[in-house]
């Protein structure tokens, strides 16, 4: 009962926002990715249904901690690290030349064909893909005689393979006491010759049986907070073929993205390379952590594309009470919603990745600097929650038999429930977004952006634009507001703030899409413009959101945890 093209919105993207030779050519690129969906259904619910195990001790009593994945894990692996290059593409100079230097776009978008069908691989590309990224700025800064130089040239090496030989990346960050926290890390960093030896715990591992994992810790004398991390390289195996000496405590057992292995890891003495200035960990970590941020971005833009075709595909052909349940006004409105939401969501990300690919070729300005730097937390805010929210609209659209496992339903809204969590929370991303308007100087470009989009509408989009011209006036003027309270109470009306401007701001960009767009695509992009407006945007005002936040400030009695 699949469609066909299990996304409609994305080629057609593509295809406007790629140069000529690589926009002709991104059709057949996805095109191979979608001719193995069965194939990757069929893993994937294998991989799902088939969880990690932990192998600490092996038959003589020795400690190996090897994480055992299922064969169909490692047959997903081999499709999208070999077949489809999905971390190589953006490090492969072929690559950018094959894809007239927007290699990332194509790679995301085929990142993003592939996590319709399988979230739980799609982090450990991202970390592997961010792995790969921090190496390569350390290699960038380091001079060629440097003993660093060989090892990051290997390791990248190594992350970016397509072959057999290929590693997997991860991001050991967080800690029982700290989460979101980074600042409370415990863990320390003790130098021993040409490495460093960590101590310590990570409490939430995933893909913790990578092969190279980038890990932040505390040298000894460094100051507290964040400004006294360092960022490591970890090994799974040392340079001499044995285990490096930490140890996977347990595997957790999760709601979603259970094919995926995600422990517990105590590093006692592990083995590390410091990765360029031992007082720049974070910052670096941070890079890492907006690349992820993005790809938690793509990953809620699949589930959100593979809820609405499969929600279409059954509304089309399921009957009651004589008609097509796609035939009634309620089911109808409740799928142009989703189509309104996949298309919108996956304009704003790949304003982000278009303007990340030309950071890459040198081609960035300031200008796309900052609206990285705001627009990744605000694209990772809200498409997280909107992926949520059409996957558990593809149950109630399928009925039961969307609530059992032999649908992928069940499966996308397990797998959907994560992605406000990883990378930091919807909280934190809030707070990331007025960050960013603040130091980056964020608020001038953010709404020159929408202005010049709105500015570019064509004739039959003249009434959106001017709606949505009222809607960003109003988020300026309360973005004025909110910086006019003296306490954090305004973080409330901030969180909503932030949840008008991304609509807005999908609305926004699909406008400007529409005016390079021709004939029924156009009006369709209009068409999902104006219904994010009246689905978020109708009838709020900046006045109102204000006295609110007024009205906001009651007590809340917090009963204590029982122990």
């Amino acid at each position: 009962m699949a469609p066909d093209l299990q996304d409609p919105f994305l080629v057609k993207r593509l295809g406007r926002r790629l140069p000529g030779p690589a926009a002709g050519k991104i059709e057949e690129f996805l095109g191979d990715i979608e001719r193995q969906r069965t194939t990757l259904d069929g893993l994937a619910a294998q991989a799902d249904a088939n969880r990690p195990t932990l192998t600490s001790f092996d038959r003589w009593g020795e400690r190996v901690d090897d994480v055992v994945l299922h064969a169909s894990y490692h047959s997903l692996g081999d499709l999208a690290y070999g077949r489809f290059g999905l971390v190589n593409m953006a490090y492969d100079p072929a690559a950018r030349q094959e894809w007239e230097g927007y290699p990332r776009s194509v790679a995301m978008a085929g990142g993003m064909t592939f996590a319709m069908s399988e979230q739980g691989l799609f982090c450990p590309l991202c970390m592997t893909d961010g792995a790969a990224l921090v190496l390569t700025r350390a290699l960038e800064s380091v001079r060629s005689d440097s003993p660093a130089t060989a090892r990051w040239r290997t390791y990248i090496a190594r992350l970016t393979s397509r072959g057999a030989d290929r590693w997997s990346g991860a991001m050991f960050l967080t800690e029982r006491q700290g989460g979101s926290d980074v600042g409370a890390n415990t863990c320390t960093a003790v130098e021993d010759g040409g490495v460093w030896r960590l101590h310590g715990e990570k409490w939430f591992c995933s893909n913790a049986g990578a092969d190279l994992a980038l890990v932040l810790a505390r040298p000894a004398g460094a100051p507290d907070g964040t400004r006294g991390l360092a960022l490591f390289a970890m090994p799974r195996t040392l340079d001499d073929g044995t285990r490096n000496p930490y140890v996977i405590r347990r595997l957790k057992d999760k709601l979603g993205t259970r094919s995926m292995a995600t422990g517990e890891v105590e590093l006692n003495g592990a083995a590390a390379y410091l990765i360029g200035g031992a007082d720049r960990g974070f910052a670096q970590m941070a890079e890492m952590i907006n690349l992820s941020r993005l790809y938690n971005a793509v990953g809620s833009v699949a589930i959100l594309a593979r809820a609405y075709t499969e929600s279409a595909a059954w509304a089309a052909d399921r009957n009651a009470f004589g008609r097509r349940i796609a035939d009634f006004p309620l089911v109808r409105d409740t799928l142009v919603q989703m189509a309104a939401e996949t298309d919108g969501a996956q304009a704003l990300v790949w304003e982000i990745v278009g303007r990340m690919d030309r950071a890459a070729e040198g081609r960035e300005g300031e200008t796309d600097r900052r609206l990285i730097r705001i627009l990744t937390p605000l694209a990772k805010l809200y498409t997280a929650k909107r992926a949520v929210w059409a996957a558990s609209e593809a149950i109630e659209i399928l009925g039961g038999n969307g609530y059992v496992e032999e649908f992928i339903t069940s499966r996308l809204l397990r797998d959907a429930q994560v992605l406000p969590i990883w990378e930091g929370t919807t909280n934190i991303q809030t707070l990331d977004v007025f960050r960013a308007l603040g130091k980056e100087a964020g608020e001038e470009v953010l709404f020159s952006l929408l202005r010049q989009c709105l500015d570019a509408a064509p004739r039959e989009g003249q009434p959106i634009a001017s709606r949505l011209r009222e809607h960003v006036d109003e988020l300026e003027s309360a973005l004025a507001g909110l910086r006019g309270h003296e306490d954090d109470a305004w973080t409330v009306g901030g969180r909503q703030w932030a949840f008008k401007l991304a609509p807005a701001a999908c609305a926004s960009i699909l406008v400007g899409e529409s005016a390079v767009a021709e004939g029924p695509d156009r009006s369709e992009l209009l068409a999902h413009a104006e219904k994010l407006v009246d689905m978020h945007l109708e009838g709020w005002t900046a006045i109102g959101l204000l006295r609110a936040l007024d009205r906001r400030r009651a007590k809340v009695h917090v009963v204590p945890a029982s122990t």
